[in-house]
């Protein structure tokens, strides 16, 4: 078994952290371009803005919404926070 040092360790939980983030960024994207009936690439530029916390409260959040402008103006909030 080969012998992996922590910087090794810590950067390989850090790639498992950005993947992890990316895929849900995607999978938000599309449940908001499905759901409002959008465009994934407009979305995608939305989503990409938040933090991996944000994300996670949102995933929560979107079957609350009822518009798409609702959505952004709570991303847009997030944002300048």
């Amino acid at each position: 078994m080969p012998y992996v040092t922590s910087v090794e360790r810590i950067g390989f939980e850090r790639g498992v952290q950005q993947g992890r983030y990316q895929e849900g960024i995607q999978i938000i994207s599309k449940l908001i371009s499905k759901k409002f009936k959008s465009k994934i690439e407009k979305e995608l530029a939305w989503i990409k803005k938040l933090t991996s916390d944000d994300l996670l409260e949102l995933s929560e959040l979107i079957l609350d919404f009822e518009s798409l402008h609702e959505v952004h103006e709570w991303i847009q909030k997030r944002v300048k926070a």
